[in-house]
């Protein structure tokens, strides 16, 4: 998989963090739920360079209300998009 769309999706998913977070969302475990129907552990290792697959990106932008392919672009910095 492209580096470097890891690296965009990666930034992206911090993004949705902080957005949870904003919400009062911290836990790791919660987080995973509401992203993508995972556990903390395995967000964790998205967040650590675990490859995020076109899959994994889709239920993202789902899970958040985001239009597809909205992982696949950086968006440095917009937290309400």
């Amino acid at each position: 998989m492209d580096p470097s769309l890891q690296a965009i999706r990666r930034g992206n998913l911090r993004l949705l963090m902080a957005t949870l977070s904003t919400e009062g969302v911290d836990a790791w475990d919660t987080s995973g739920k509401l992203l993508a129907g995972i556990s903390g552990v395995q967000l964790r290792a998205l967040m650590r360079g675990m490859v995020i697959d076109d899959a994994m990106a889709r239920e993202m932008e789902w899970s958040m209300q985001r239009p597809v392919g909205w992982m696949d672009h950086a968006h440095v910095g917009l937290l309400d998009e």
